[in-house]
């Protein structure tokens, strides 16, 4: 760039905001030694936040003209927030199935179960009394798009994996889940149904082996893993498949699985592993064969201003945790997380990850009885909001997006 003495420099930073995913995001632009600030030359948009930084240090306050700033950063909220209704008491899931986790949608409060035939079904957020059309129990999905779901019976069957975590689009009121026909071992398909109508949507056939787990969506991408390891890329917007991975052997059949700074982070109970969705791969310093950490569940630990420092597995039968940087390297937690995790990791069906919740610095986890909170900023516990688990299926984890609660 040819520049003298006294040219005026502009920077223009563009950054993009997903309806699917509205959660905030953080811009940072560096500049160049020698450059000093114009004060007001400075264009956002009015839900972005900037801070300018001055001798090291980061300020809310614009510099004065003249002065030598290092950086620009920004925190921007989401285009477009969601706003769910409160619940004045905790809602009664008892009788719904054995759903691995409440998925809020508008004023009703969905569950995906794991055996039951009834595999959908649903309570009123305010009530907690069953949603309109399902008085007598939950829906099957239903193969063909347009058609409307049917309540019991077995007409087809479509069993979910273990630990089965759905995919939203919040735009179009699809739920997305991953199911095989027919048996444990049948040919994997993402069901489609629209939550409005009661209707499917579609099915998609992914694969002709069967999963044995699917993983929390990264942006548009939704994930599965089959028994053979190979990890499976579903865009839920577009309807399509979107690659595949081998990540060779699978241990066992409950995997965990988090999202972090768009990486998926999971466990098969032995190994480790960490797949970059923007370069469809595996993560710098994350062989394809995982990394050994042996444990139930998958924490993420964090920073204290929330950004990702590592992930972390407990092994309750040896009282461990054990933790790896987003490298891959070997991390000890500290002696208060890990008091934690310990009081709050379930011990009745350890296997069964519970899964946790993330707001800001706090991470919300639960054993089989109450929800625990941890708080990185303070690294201490900020309590435990005393809200008692069901016994089983030990349903810990409530999608969060795309407004943030916990029930």
């Amino acid at each position: 760039m040819d520049v003298s003495g006294g040219d005026t420099v502009r920077w223009t930073h563009f950054m993009s905001s997903r309806l699917e995913s509205p959660f905030e995001a953080e811009g940072l632009q560096t500049l160049p030694e020698g450059n000093t600030w114009v004060r007001g030359s400075l264009k956002k948009p009015a839900t972005a936040k900037a801070q300018w930084q001055v001798n090291g240090q980061w300020t809310e306050t614009e510099p004065a003209e003249g002065t030598a700033v290092t950086a620009v950063k920004w925190n921007q909220r989401p285009m477009y927030e969601a706003t769910y209704t409160s619940t004045a008491s905790a809602v009664d899931f008892s009788g719904t199935g054995d759903g691995y986790r409440i998925i809020p949608f508008k004023d009703k409060l969905f569950v995906v179960n794991h055996l039951n035939w009834d595999y959908l079904n649903c309570r009123m957020a305010t009530t907690g009394l069953p949603c309109p059309g399902f008085e007598r129990g939950g829906f099957n999905f239903e193969e063909v798009a347009g058609t409307p779901l049917k309540a019991q019976g077995r007409e087809q069957y479509w069993e979910r994996a273990r630990i089965n975590l759905e995919a939203m689009n919040y735009r179009t009121g699809e739920l997305f889940v991953f199911v095989t026909k027919g048996s444990w071992d049948g040919d994997t398909y993402v069901a489609c149904t629209q939550l409005d109508t009661l209707t499917s949507c579609g099915m998609t056939k992914i694969s002709s082996t069967p999963m044995m787990g699917s993983f929390e969506p990264v942006g548009d991408h939704y994930y599965m893993r089959d028994k053979f390891g190979t990890l499976y890329c579903y865009n839920y917007v577009s309807k399509e498949p979107c690659g595949s991975v081998s990540y060779g052997p699978v241990a066992a059949n409950k995997q965990p699985s988090a999202v972090f700074e768009g990486r998926l982070y999971f466990s098969d109970q032995v190994r480790m592993y960490c797949h970059d969705d923007a370069a469809k791969g595996s993560c710098s310093g994350w062989p394809l064969e995982g990394i050994k950490l042996e444990g139930y569940n998958l924490y993420g630990l964090l920073n204290t201003d929330g950004s990702l420092k590592g992930v972390c597995t407990f092994n309750i039968y040896t009282d461990s945790l054990g933790c790896l940087t987003k490298n891959g390297e070997s991390l000890t937690p500290s002696s208060a997380f890990a008091s934690f995790i310990r009081q709050y990791s379930p011990a009745r069906y350890p296997n069964w990850a519970v899964g946790s919740t993330y707001m800001g610095t706090k991470i919300y986890t639960a054993n089989d009885v109450y929800i625990g909170c941890f708080d990185f900023a303070t690294h201490a516990s900020c309590g435990s909001p005393g809200l008692p688990q069901r016994a089983w299926p030990p349903m810990g984890c409530v999608r969060m997006r795309p407004a943030p609660g916990v029930c």
